[in-house]
């Protein structure tokens, strides 16, 4: 008897359970899919560029100005005394302690600036799934990355990247 109760409340749970999923509108999208094929992520680097052009400009002529220097002390060792030598050596690891220095901080601030970059075109990304999942419907959208399996029907990365790429929308 027991065994019935269990068996028929099995039975009367996956009817539920299907009858509530068919009523259930999903959508998947793979972000790194979209971010590959949108022309905002091509204009990052570019735009992340031409912010940090000041700085950029700064490393370049210190790392010019220590290949002159370093060229012109080597070609003078010969005359140098061992005082001027140590003197050049001293000159030259300053030099390259304040690149290594220039360079670290123009690297953190070209990631920084990428990041923010990103985020916008994250926040649009967001703002169209958004709309999308208003206007069409959909009772959930995840990420392809936390899903095992998908159909195809059901993946709308590419509407996604039409409405990015689209300049109107």
């Amino acid at each position: 008897m027991f065994k019935k109760i269990v068996v028929s409340f099995v039975v009367l749970l996956s009817f539920a359970t299907s009858v509530i999923a068919a009523d259930l509108k999903v959508g998947i999208i793979n972000t790194r899919l979209v971010i590959s094929k949108i022309p905002q992520t091509e204009l990052v680097d570019s735009k992340v560029q031409a912010q940090l052009k000041d700085s950029i400009d700064e490393v370049k002529k210190l790392l010019s100005e220590f290949k002159k220097k370093e060229e012109g002390y080597k070609r003078d060792a010969m005359t140098m005394t061992e005082s001027q030598s140590i003197e050049a050596n001293r000159e030259l690891e300053k030099m390259v302690t304040e690149i290594k220095a220039k360079q670290k901080n123009l690297k953190e601030d070209a990631q920084r600036a990428r990041q923010a970059e990103m985020n916008k075109i994250f926040q649009k990304i967001q703002a169209i799934l958004n709309k999308l999942a208003v206007d069409e419907k959909y009772d959930l959208i995840l990420n392809s990355d936390a899903v095992v399996f998908r159909a195809k029907a059901i993946d709308i990365s590419d509407k996604v990247i039409s409405k990015l790429s689209d300049p109107a929308g």
